[in-house]
């Protein structure tokens, strides 16, 4: 054919190429080097003014030649050049290979060294149409066509350039299906999936067909012969069933065994041939389908008796040495009379090596733990084995001897060590036999012991001989605990014992139970002893205590020893419900000090007089006095405190005086109080004279010493009277 002597003759083209390259290569003139030198004229591998090219078809590969003006030789500069083609839509290059894109012309222009050379590209498609035909068929399929599933079809793809008619290769054609749920399409052969409609596309080099399938099924229906659920119990027999289809013209025919079958569960229900072998528990739709047409049904398979009691029911210990352990299986029917199924029904373990199983006959075998099954008409049970090894010298953590607790409370029996022939150590608590010494303060059972009443009981576990014991103390139910203080300042380096902590019952009771609390610290720098506390570092740490449940916590202060407190001020004069804030200064043993005021702990000698409104605000009640005390670090600071009635009005014995020269006269001066009460402060009040060369004053004695008039001043608390004086 035309397209396949053109390729012949680029590969004939291509290998005089290769040949004047070798040339090159062999005179070691580098192509790079050739654009410095001047260029006389480019020639193409090829004399023809066009080419003729294929849409889709192999690439056309032109090369492109340079001659020097210096020499005849022929230098190949395809990879050097710059090429373009005037119609991209037409013929793409690259570096001298053409692509046919579609129809037309297009012409292709290379450059190098200041020459351009072109030729002109015709770009055709190697055939004008392509048509879908059937296998077998000498005419192109209808445009639309309907089918039935079931019928075998084939197609191929003709291809025609002008007038001649050209088969071509499957196998080179591009086959697709615009719906593949419908049929699928594989080298022209067509699978028919299901009814519905689909268009099937060949494309071979720019040219396609294309023919739209319409799909239906040759049946009306198909029918089962059970269309109710059908039920079965596990064990039961296999179960046929029958499929009959009905064609579109009415008439019927059996496809048991031609039909497709599936269930949806295959663990309930399996089918093949339409017959139905039931399993495990559940439901299950069985489906039957064949060219497009399906039915289907419910299956349900049900458990052969309502339950199985297994006995002993709880979870087993075994040494190795242990005789066989005999479990008995008994099924419940659904006339809830009771059959004993221990040799019918399926025994197994989860792990032959701890343990085998046999009609109910467990024997051990190795250490471990096992999951013993029964199973019986679909219905299960099981319980663990646990096997151990041979033990010895049972013991205990010392802090799990003893166990406080209240109340109603329950736990876990704590681990128990026994030592096996080997030496190793194993954990044996489930494997002993417990008892309780008192079962009216606590019960044991199921590895658990359980609160009931207040006192003391003793649990026993025993086993080869050997035992241990555990005693449990319970009290009333705990309500709070309360500590003598919720501070705690600490000196470095010091150790102090722990705070005194009472437990309150819900009754109401009390009990000290200091020397029962656990004690936490969240810091390092706070460490927590048997019966001490010592600070590491300066630190602020919570001191977390617990017991029965309930837990209190201590704010823990680690400071530098304190070696002097300074208080501002050392005395203070307050009016009843005035307050003042005290400043404690701390003065340390490296020498650096710091203000306490707030975590100094305060104290007053008469709280009548006075309290504390803050943590170092003193505020004054009543008329009196009293010593404030600090402590800090075991150093103290005083301060005296008077309580008195708030000034409220000064009077003198006279409103203003005439005098003579060298008079004297004494004055009284009465403070009034809020409180109704007065006293003479003629003593204590601040005297002055406004012009001590008319009148002296002193404690209230005026002295006149020449004419004139001055004003004279009393100040008692901060309050002022004046008198006028005149001397004649």
């Amino acid at each position: 054919m035309l397209h396949l002597s053109m390729f012949n003759m680029k590969k004939a083209r291509t290998f005089v190429s290769m040949l004047l390259a070798l040339l090159v290569t062999i005179s070691c003139i580098p192509s790079q080097a050739l654009a410095a030198d001047t260029v006389s004229s480019l020639s193409f591998d090829t004399s023809a003014s066009s080419i003729t090219i294929y849409v889709s078809d192999d690439a056309y590969y032109l090369n492109l030649y340079a001659t020097l003006s210096d020499s005849t030789t022929q230098t190949d500069v395809t990879d050097s050049a710059s090429w373009k083609s005037s119609n991209t839509a037409v013929a793409k290059v690259s570096l001298g290979v053409i692509t046919g894109v579609s129809a037309g012309t297009a012409k292709i222009s290379a450059t190098y060294g200041g020459y351009t050379k072109s030729i002109t590209v015709n770009v055709e498609y190697v055939f004008d149409s392509v048509a879908i035909t059937q296998v077998g068929s000498s005419t192109p399929a209808n445009a639309e066509v309907k089918v039935s599933m079931g019928d075998t079809i084939e197609y191929s793809l003709v291809g025609t350039k002008s007038t001649v008619s050209s088969d071509i290769a499957s196998e080179d054609v591009s086959w697709s299906s615009s719906n593949t749920a419908v049929a699928t399409i594989e080298e022209g052969e067509l699978t028919l999936l299901a009814e519905g409609t689909t268009t099937i596309t060949a494309a071979y080099k720019g040219k396609t067909s294309k023919v739209k399938l319409t799909v239906s099924s040759p049946y009306k229906s198909i029918t089962l012969s059970d269309t109710d659920l059908i039920e079965f119990t596990v064990g039961d027999s296999d179960y046929p069933l029958v499929a009959l289809a009905t064609l579109q013209d009415g008439t019927t025919s059996i496809i048991t065994e031609d039909a497709e079958w599936t269930s949806s569960n295959t663990t309930v229900a399996k089918v093949e041939d339409g017959v139905i072998t039931p399993g495990s528990t559940g439901t299950a739709t069985i489906t039957v389908s064949h060219l497009g047409a399906t039915d289907s049904v419910t299956v349900a398979v049900r458990a052969g008796s309502q339950t199985l009691k297994l006995t002993p029911s709880k979870n087993q210990v075994m040494q190795l040495s242990d005789s066989p352990l005999t479990l008995t299986a008994q099924a419940l029917e659904y006339s809830n009379s009771t059959t004993d199924v221990t040799s019918s029904a399926e025994w197994t373990s989860s792990d032959v090596m701890v343990a085998t199983v046999s009609k109910g006959i467990v024997t051990p075998k190795g250490t471990g733990t096992t999951t013993i099954t029964v199973t019986y008409k679909g219905t299960q049970r099981s319980l663990t084995v646990t096997v151990y090894p041979t033990v010895s010298d049972l013991s205990i953590d010392e802090d799990d001897q003893t166990i406080e607790t209240y109340l109603e409370q329950t736990g876990s029996l704590p681990e128990v060590l026994a030592k096996s022939f080997s030496g190793d150590e194993v954990t044996v608590t489930s494997l002993l036999n417990w008892e309780s010494s008192n079962e009216s303060v606590v019960t044991v059972e199921d590895g658990k012991w359980k609160a009931v009443g207040t006192g003391t009981a003793t649990l026993t576990g025993s086993i080869n001989g050997y035992s241990i014991d555990v005693k449990i103390n319970v009290s009333g139910k705990p309500l709070t605990l309360l500590v003598d203080s919720s501070t705690l300042s600490m000196i470095i380096g010091t150790e102090y014992a722990y705070p005194t902590v009472t437990l309150v019952y819900e009754n109401g009771d009390e009990a000290d139970v200091t020397d029962k609390i656990t004690w936490k610290s969240s810091s390092t720098n706070l460490v927590v002893k048997s019966s001490t506390l010592k600070g590491l570092a300066s630190s602020n740490a919570t001191l977390t205590g617990s017991y029965l449940g309930k837990t209190v916590k201590i704010s823990a202060t680690i400071e530098e020893e304190v070696v002097k407190l300074v208080a501002d001020p050392t005395s203070l004069t307050l009016n009843p419900k005035k307050s003042k804030s005290i400043k404690v200064k701390a003065f340390y043993k490296s020498g650096k000090s710091s203000i306490v005021s707030t975590k100094v702990s305060w104290s007053i000698t008469d709280e009548a007089v006075a309290e504390f409104s803050g943590k170092n605000t003193v505020k004054a009640l009543s008329k009196g006095t009293a010593v404030i005390t600090g402590t800090y670090q075991s150093k103290t600071v005083t301060i005296t405190l008077s309580v008195v009635p708030k000034l409220k009005t000064l009077v003198l014995s006279e409103k203003s005086l005439k005098l003579g020269i060298g008079e004297t006269k004494t004055l009284k001066l009465k403070a009034f109080y809020d409180d109704g009460t007065y006293i003479d402060q003629t003593a204590n009040a601040e005297w002055t004279s406004s012009n001590v060369s008319v009148v002296t004053v002193d404690s209230g004695i005026l002295v006149t010493k020449a004419k004139g008039s001055a004003s004279i001043k009393a100040k008692v608390e901060g309050k002022t009277i004046t008198l006028r004086v005149t001397v004649k």
